[in-house]
This record gives C-alpha cells, sequence and structure tokens, in this order.
C-alpha cells in the first residue's frame, strides 16, 4: 500500500512538473510578448517623433516663405507697384536670405532693379496739373467748399504700413499680410 501510495504520489509530482514547466513556458512567452508589444510602442512612439518633427520644419519652411512673400509685397507697395502680387512671381522667395532683416535688404534691392527695368509695373504718377487759361473749369468745386483733395487720408496709409511691420517683426505674419492688404487697398481706393 504505501508503494502504491509512493507511485501515486510521484506521479502526481509529475504532473504538477510538467504542469510547473507549461507554466513557466508560458509565462516566459507572454513576458516576451509584452517586451515585444512595449518595443512595438516605442517604435511607433519614435516614428511618431520623427514625423513630427518632419512636419514641423516644413511648417517653420512654409512659415518663412510666407513671411519673405509677405516683404516682398510690402516693399512692392511702397515703390507703387500696380499690383503688388506681380513683384512676387518676380522675385523668389527662396533665393533670399533666411535673416529677416538680410532679406528685407535684397527684396529692396531686387524691387527698385525691377522697378527700374519694367516701368510700366508701377502705378503711374500724376502728371502737372494743365493750367486752364480761360474758359470754364471742368470741375469747379462747389460754392463756399473747397474741393476735396484726391488724398484724404495719407497717414491712414502710413499707419497700416508701419503696422504691418510691426506685426512682420514680432513674427506675426497672417496679421503683417492682412495689414498690408488694408493698406494696398487704402492706397488703390484712394486713387493714388
Amino acid at each position: 500500500w504505501a508503494r502504491e501510495q509512493i507511485t501515486k504520489a510521484n506521479r502526481q509530482a509529475a504532473a504538477l512538473r510538467v504542469e510547473a514547466r507549461k507554466a513557466k513556458e508560458k509565462l516566459e512567452a507572454y513576458q516576451k510578448e509584452q517586451e515585444l508589444l512595449t518595443k512595438t510602442k516605442e517604435e511607433r512612439l519614435n516614428l511618431e517623433l520623427a514625423e513630427s518633427r518632419q512636419m514641423f520644419a516644413e511648417m517653420e519652411k512654409r512659415a518663412k516663405i510666407v513671411e519673405k512673400r509677405t516683404l516682398i509685397v510690402a516693399q512692392a507697395s511702397s515703390v507703387d507697384f500696380r499690383d503688388p502680387m506681380d513683384a512676387v512671381s518676380l522675385v523668389d522667395p527662396a533665393e533670399l536670405s533666411d535673416d529677416l532683416v538680410i532679406a528685407e535688404l535684397e527684396v529692396e534691392q531686387q524691387i527698385a532693379n525691377i522697378a527700374a527695368k519694367k516701368p510700366y509695373l508701377l502705378k503711374e504718377r500724376p502728371k502737372e496739373p494743365k493750367i486752364n487759361v480761360g474758359g470754364p473749369v471742368a470741375n469747379p468745386a462747389p460754392e463756399n467748399q473747397p474741393p476735396m483733395p484726391k488724398f484724404t487720408d495719407a497717414n491712414k496709409l502710413q499707419q497700416m504700413r508701419d503696422e504691418a511691420a510691426s506685426y512682420l517683426s514680432k513674427g506675426k505674419t497672417v496679421e503683417a499680410v492682412r495689414a498690408f492688404e488694408k493698406a494696398y487697398q487704402i492706397e488703390n481706393n484712394r486713387g493714388g
């Protein structure tokens, strides 16, 4: 009877050892799987980080191009281009320095060269007024009221340009473009 008990206990012990080995193998497999999942998460996070950095670099590059285009439009407006956006097609922002101070000087020089070579891009300058010697005046001013000057708010235009330059120096490109557009509209609406 004792022998049977010993044999039975040995069988149970062997079965428990087999179960323990299987459990240990399962545990090791689970740990490996968790390790792989962890590595996969790290790899995924590293990939997302790399993509984010690349997207940031692209956005930074685009922002610099927008800033340079704004410089071009602003300078073209100050030189009285008919359409300052024409200057953007004639001056390549990619060729300008990344340093905005240097880029501004480069833009001034290039716009001056374009204005000298292509004066038809500029607004016409008012010609000397023809003095009417005798005869009726074409558009007389109403009685007791002086004629309205053509430019009623020259300070507003300069104020908008200054505001745009201020935004640009603070890195607020969108606001700078809006201010330049307002200045351009004021300039065109006043007949200058």
